[in-house]
């Protein structure tokens, strides 16, 4: 069994729990929309009321009235900041539990080099953080059509490509900083993704923090932003893939030069 299978069939189990509880919450959200279509236009001018808050998360209300404006509003918040911590948790703990279990000494006995190892975790994360999203589109696609709704298919795949460029960015981003030392750990991950997020709230309110949009995956994960324009903001998601492949690089340096705890 090579380490690719091995890392997968490890963290298997835990990705299809994360999978399957976020499938449901959607799978929620498509089944009820329905029942709610009449109150969508009550809420949204309760909502056109709520000003910095609708500002602050970037939510376009005028799209809240159809199935795909209400549907990217909820799984934006849920499966983007929930995925994006399980991202973010999984690249985080990856590399740096060979040495908090202490298994760092009997791993790196073996007939594989310290580069070897570095990818072929990396592939397993990405593989992980593809069946996820994965499933959660099946899922949500599958229910669309069983429920006899519909959205625009362009729009509907943008958008999905939008949440699992965000979740591998986060975890690149955690990957290569936990190469870079032990003490990162998948706590510190989640740590990261939350003040990623609140930096994108802030970039939201205050104007003078808009160069950091180039720092932050949410930025390029909007909903909203995404429905308007039709495709993703590729500027931005080239300078965030651009910053988290630089960090990959970084750690593989440090990976491969730093003592690791046996």
């Amino acid at each position: 069994m090579t380490l690719i299978q091995h890392e997968f069939k490890q963290h298997l189990q835990l990705t299809l729990i994360w999978a399957i509880s976020l499938a449901l919450f959607v799978a929620m959200i498509i089944t009820i929309y329905p029942q709610m279509a009449d109150q969508m236009n009550q809420m949204s001018s309760l909502m056109s009321g709520l000003g910095m808050l609708t500002s602050a998360l970037n939510i376009d209300i005028k799209s809240m009235t159809t199935l795909l404006g209400y549907y990217a509003m909820e799984v934006e918040n849920m499966v983007g900041i929930g995925g994006g911590l399980f991202a973010a948790y999984l690249g985080a703990r990856l590399l740096s539990k060979e040495e908090a279990l202490h298994t760092a000494e009997f791993l790196f006995t073996q007939p594989i080099k310290r580069h070897q190892v570095y990818w072929q975790k990396l592939v397993a994360l990405v593989g992980l953080i593809l069946l996820l999203n994965g499933l959660i589109v099946c899922c949500s696609w599958s229910l669309i059509h069983i429920t006899h709704q519909t959205v625009p298919l362009d729009r509907f795949v943008q958008f999905h490509l939008a949440i699992v460029c965000l979740h591998l960015d986060l975890a690149l981003l955690c990957y290569g900083l936990s190469a870079m030392s032990q003490h990162f750990t998948p706590s510190i991950g989640l740590g990261l993704s939350f003040g990623l997020y609140f930096l994108s709230i802030l970039i939201n309110l205050w104007d003078k923090l808009d160069v950091a949009r180039y720092v932050t995956p949410f930025q390029f994960a909007y909903a909203a932003d995404i429905i308007k324009q039709g495709s993703l903001d590729i500027p931005l998601l080239t300078s965030n893939f651009a910053l988290a492949l630089t960090i990959l690089l970084i750690g593989l340096v440090c990976f491969c030069r730093r003592d690791l705890a046996a």
